[in-house]
């Protein structure tokens, strides 16, 4: 079930009146939205997954890698606050060699920069 209602705390410690489980997408589900989202992205060179449940997702992306590109791409499920993301962006900008990075996620909760590209948007 991709939707489940109840109060969950997100990791941002934000509480939320339903969850977005995104276990329940499928492979296929996941090709698929890598494929429509892929034309919107700069070319990179390296993909992130951001959290453990955005591995399978993050890999479908690690197909479109450009080599010499100085574009890191980060990978999650779903898009609450951005602190994730952020944190994980100000870990690799400041170790590797990358002069920018980018972001995917299946779902936002709020609104994203304009270098994050969600699949869909969620209301809260």
């Amino acid at each position: 079930m991709l939707l489940k209602l109840g109060e969950f705390t997100a990791a941002s410690g934000t509480t939320l009146p339903y969850r977005i489980d995104c276990s329940s997408l499928d492979k296929s589900d996941l090709e698929c939205i890598a494929e429509v989202i892929r034309p919107y992205l700069d070319p990179y060179g390296k993909v992130v997954s951001v959290s453990k449940d955005s591995k399978p997702f993050a890999n479908i992306f690690k197909h479109w890698v450009t080599r010499n590109s100085k574009t890191l791409l980060l990978v999650d499920t779903v898009w609450v606050t951005g602190q994730s993301m952020r944190k994980t962006a100000e870990r690799y900008m400041s170790t590797q060699k990358f002069n920018d990075w980018q972001g995917v996620v299946l779902f936002a909760r709020s609104r994203t920069p304009m270098y994050v590209r969600p699949f869909m948007m969620a209301l809260y």
